[in-house]
């Protein structure tokens, strides 16, 4: 009787708590992003030296890792020579994540951007390759204004703001 009670108790678990299918990756970490850009000068077409400030934040996290992870931020500042032409190309990079729990992350990615009507997308995939979350995969998208025709005249594009998600695999 006790052992026909346990096995009924495990097939009613099984069947209210969903599982992933076998060998599938599962979330440990979704974060909603709100990114801003700043150039200065303002992009145009034409390469130029400019200053860019990123500032982003993850303003609410799901973290079923057991870190209690709620958000974090990330940025950079640098001088180099962009053109709006640059907001398109495919690159690689790294960023690091601060997360809110005094932890980090740094996350190695390969990006591709691409022009959706109204849209710009910028998918980032990559890994995390120290501090939190070190050796899972990870997949950064990001929307924002198709705001290229700034670029065609002084002050050119001088913001830009995204909203987007990462998850941690």
């Amino acid at each position: 009787m006790i052992r026909a009670i346990l096995i009924s108790a495990a097939t009613v678990a099984a069947l209210i708590v969903p599982s992933a299918p076998a060998g599938a990756a599962v979330d440990v970490l979704t974060c909603v992003s709100s990114t801003d850009v700043t150039y200065t000068p303002g992009l145009l077409l034409t390469p130029q030296e400019v200053k860019v400030e990123v500032d982003g934040k993850f303003l609410t996290c799901v973290d079923l890792s057991g870190q209690s992870i709620t958000g974090g931020t990330y940025g950079a500042k640098l001088k180099a020579t962009r053109s709006c032409l640059d907001l398109l190309a495919s690159t690689t990079g790294t960023f690091t994540v601060h997360w809110n729990n005094n932890s980090s992350s740094t996350i190695n990615f390969s990006r591709t951007t691409t022009v959706t009507g109204a849209a710009i997308v910028t998918t980032e995939v990559g890994a995390v390759v120290s501090g939190a979350f070190t050796g899972h995969s990870t997949v950064f998208v990001t929307t924002g204004p198709n705001l290229l025709t700034q670029c065609l005249a002084p002050p050119g594009l001088t913001t830009f703001h995204t909203n987007g998600d990462l998850t941690v695999v």
